[in-house]
């Protein structure tokens, strides 16, 4: 395709580079098939897009490209764990470059929050400075999407920002409590904030991942009563469950029984 595209003329390089694209989105959520061949066609099809949309003639396109290279990579299963981060990472601020606040603050502020998952996720580096990053980028991101506005986008990233304080809050636990407890606070305060606009009619799967996160967070919740915290942890596992099905979603179905054991084990050793 990259040879293709060099020999083409203009027109119909145009043409095979926009088909191209087409091509390399719906093979990256391709929902049959293997999932790493799929992404890995996906990939190849958007690198060789980049022969004819370059950063020079089409920024926006470029942009987009980058953005698409970012999301392609974190979904690769077959990508190195470590490296696949840093390199989505590097396409994240390629295309911020471009879709700055001031050009199109709605882009912009999509791909804050890729940023924010990114460095959520990244191998490398101090773990407690990434989660912090991470958190800065979110806190941009909310910064445009307001709940009024636009409640899917408000409410996933309220989502994530409380990913990242859940994931700060299990760090150096037994040398400082008291910031645990504030993160796992600030955790449950964004979950609950999403929850406001991921409505379960509205958003059946998205309401169900954020009941499932935050029965994860009162189940390890330090202030109040703990036997209270377990009680709201295992009412939000059970609303989850009115989502996952073992049919539907079976690996989120898993992952909530996972957590509704680990709840029971806390529970158990509390009584003990």
């Amino acid at each position: 395709a990259t040879i293709a595209l060099s020999q083409s003329t203009t027109q119909s390089a145009h043409t095979l580079a926009l088909s191209l694209v087409s091509l390399s989105y719906l093979m990256l959520y391709l929902p049959f098939g293997d999932k790493g061949t799929n992404i890995a066609i996906s990939k190849a099809g958007y690198e060789s897009s980049l022969t004819f949309f370059t950063r020079e003639k089409f920024p926006e396109a470029y942009a987009e490209l980058m953005i698409n290279l970012g999301i392609a990579v974190e979904e690769d299963t077959l990508a190195d764990s470590v490296q696949k981060w840093e390199d989505a990472i590097a396409y994240y601020q390629t295309a911020s470059e471009i879709f700055t606040r001031e050009v199109d603050p709605e882009k912009w502020a999509f791909i804050q929050d890729n940023l924010g998952n990114a460095y959520r996720n990244r191998q490398q580096g101090e773990i407690e400075i990434n989660l912090q990053q991470a958190i800065t980028f979110y806190q941009d991101a909310l910064q445009i999407f307001h709940p009024e506005r636009y409640p899917r986008q408000w409410g996933c990233v309220q989502h994530n920002l409380g990913h990242a304080y859940l994931n700060l809050s299990t760090l150096n636990i037994k040398e400082s409590r008291e910031d645990n407890e504030q993160f796992l606070e600030a955790a449950i305060n964004c979950y609950e904030k999403a929850l406001q606009t991921l409505k379960k009619d509205i958003y059946p799967d998205l309401w169900a991942l954020t009941q499932a996160s935050l029965g994860s967070a009162y189940s390890h919740r330090l202030l109040g009563n703990p036997y209270h915290n377990y009680e709201k942890a295992q009412g939000c596992f059970e609303n989850a469950l009115l989502v996952y099905t073992p049919q539907t979603y079976p690996f989120y179905y898993q992952r909530v029984k996972d957590g509704e054991q680990k709840l029971q084990k806390l529970i158990q050793l509390r009584s003990e």
